[in-house]
């Protein structure tokens, strides 16, 4: 890598998430991602103290919410679906490393959450995993393959531990701060 983009990436690196992630003002944040290339839809929020790589690769639908503290490695690619909640400390994860070569050589594949997931507290979500619409990942669950739609899982690695007994939502995801007044100038 030349060494202006080595400057260049490191310099965004640390204004997404040494100084943006600490901004107390949405829109701001919001602003910022999508000049490093974040794709953002309508009313979505990203919480404070996000912690982002490889904003260009990162495409987040409409009414979608990530809380406080989560993690989003894009550097294989994440797609995240419109009303998804995502709960605070959750690791997103699109790349890693080959343990079993000799250079701990980066690997790296996309991950895709479809529209209408909710991901419980602390949750995490490994490379090349698509999350079908509907699913619901339990606190603190590790999530290494495929989830079905409507289905809810649990556990390390996560597997199938029940079914959400509904085929259709009629809730949005950021819905409450219009509700209750909190953020409303700044949802755009």
């Amino acid at each position: 890598m030349k060494p202006a983009r080595y400057l260049g990436r490191q310099l965004e690196f640390f204004l997404l998430n040494y100084i943006t992630a600490h901004v107390p003002v949405y829109c701001f944040r919001k602003a910022v991602y999508r000049l490093c290339g974040a794709k953002i839809g309508k009313r979505t929020i990203i919480d404070m103290d996000a912690y982002v790589l490889s904003p260009e690769l990162l495409r987040i639908g409409s009414h979608t919410h990530i809380n406080h503290d989560c993690m989003l490695n894009a550097e294989g690619g994440i797609t995240i679906g419109d009303n998804v909640s995502i709960s605070h400390h959750v690791r997103i994860c699109s790349s890693s490393h080959a343990y079993d070569t000799p250079d701990f050589k980066l690997r790296q594949a996309p991950i895709r959450i479809d529209n209408h997931v909710w991901i419980g507290l602390g949750a995490m979500v490994h490379l090349g995993v698509h999350i079908g619409e509907g699913a619901v990942i339990a606190s603190g669950a590790v999530v290494t393959k495929d989830c079905e739609p409507w289905t809810v899982y649990g556990g390390v690695p996560a597997k199938a531990i029940g079914k959400r007994e509904i085929s259709e939502v009629a809730y949005d995801c950021t819905s409450f701060l219009h509700t209750h007044g909190l953020r409303k100038p700044y949802l755009r």
